[in-house]
């Protein structure tokens, strides 16, 4: 009789045990995840980690995807920070355009006038089935998704299988692939091409 006691007791001892190293798990664990790190003082309506948000066109085709490390919402002006962005825009009769960054800042991201200002080593490039392609590299790009420009007013450097330039700053049709460059009295524009082989 007397060891059923000393058998619930030795049960109830053993769940306090479980009980307490499950709690020290999750305990030291919860460094491993991501901290939230809020662009400004106030916290974000919502917060994405690893995001990808993919908008489509009337007739089904995808239209651009825009993925992040994280991604931090504000509903009452509409706008997202996004940690390394990376955007990719669709075209039904060219080669998408991929365009990366370090951060980002977007207004309207899933509809309406999107615009994308993305800062810090933007790189935007378009790499065509026949091996040609086209490579804009800047300190800070605007993206309009919808309307298919991307524009810069700072300096940048246009790269293609035939030549390399910089200009002051630039804008560029992402269905057509023109570019038009800026000028300023200040700075000119330095064109190199390149050799052909053969």
């Amino acid at each position: 009789m007397a060891a059923r006691p000393q058998r619930a007791s030795l049960s109830r001892w053993l769940l306090v045990a479980v009980v307490g190293v499950g709690i020290v798990l999750l305990v030291d664990t919860t460094d491993d995840l991501i901290a939230p790190t809020p662009f400004t003082d106030q916290s974000p309506d919502l917060f994405i980690e690893s995001g990808l948000i993919t908008t489509f066109t009337e007739t089904g085709s995808i239209d651009y995807r825009l993925s992040a490390r994280r991604i931090d919402y504000f509903r009452e002006d509409d706008t997202s920070y996004l940690a390394a962005p990376r955007l990719v825009v669709h075209n039904e009769t060219s080669a998408p355009w991929q365009i990366d960054a370090k951060t980002g800042e977007g207004y309207a991201l899933t509809g309406g006038d999107s615009t994308l200002r993305l800062s810090e080593d933007v790189i935007a490039q378009q790499e065509r089935a026949d091996g040609t392609f086209t490579r804009l590299t800047s300190s800070t790009i605007t993206v309009f998704a919808d309307r298919r420009i991307a524009t810069s007013n700072q300096p940048v450097k246009i790269e293609t299988d035939e030549y390399t330039l910089r200009a002051v700053g630039f804008e560029t049709n992402l269905e057509t692939g023109r570019i038009r460059l800026r000028s300023s009295k200040d700075q000119r524009g330095e064109l190199k091409v390149l050799a052909q082989n053969g």
